[in-house]
């Protein structure tokens, strides 16, 4: 998939704003959220690690637009992220993480793939791959926390 302008801009950019967003949310704390979607296929977890950030494994997500509600953001997020279309997605919880100074509230999905073939967008996932249900790799604190939430 080639990137568009805006995308290589983006990533180009990401790694030189992504420390001054963070400084910016650790001094004002603002309230923002988004979503996160753990998605299966033949009991596997599909997870991704991001270009920006922690760069640990977690689930495909990132953040409500503006006038969007969080079950349309979590399949779009998952659509652009993955190239996969959920249809069907399951609320399970939320969680409020303070991890990069913001206070994230974090609306969690689940959802079936109806198969196992992803497109990952180059300029946001660095790489994503499926695990086994039992066998999913260290995650990130967002990560841990969110899988905490599903097995309940």
């Amino acid at each position: 998939m080639a990137l568009t302008l805006k995308q290589k801009t983006i990533k180009v950019l990401t790694p030189i704003l992504f420390p001054v967003v963070k400084l910016y949310w650790r001094i004002l704390k603002p309230k923002t959220f988004g979503v996160k979607v753990i998605v299966e296929y033949d009991n596997q977890i599909l997870m991704i690690r991001n270009s920006y950030g922690w760069k640990s494994w977690t689930f495909p997500g990132g953040r409500i637009e503006k006038g969007e509600k969080p079950v349309e953001a979590a399949r779009r997020e998952v659509l652009e992220e993955t190239g996969l279309n959920l249809s069907d997605l399951t609320y399970v919880g939320q969680i409020v993480s303070t991890q990069e100074g913001n206070i994230d509230h974090i609306d969690i999905f689940y959802g079936l793939a109806q198969n196992s073939e992803t497109v990952f967008c180059e300029f946001e996932i660095e790489e994503g791959k499926w695990f086994p249900k039992d066998m999913l790799p260290e995650m990130g604190p967002v990560g841990e926390e969110v899988w905490r939430v599903y097995i309940g």
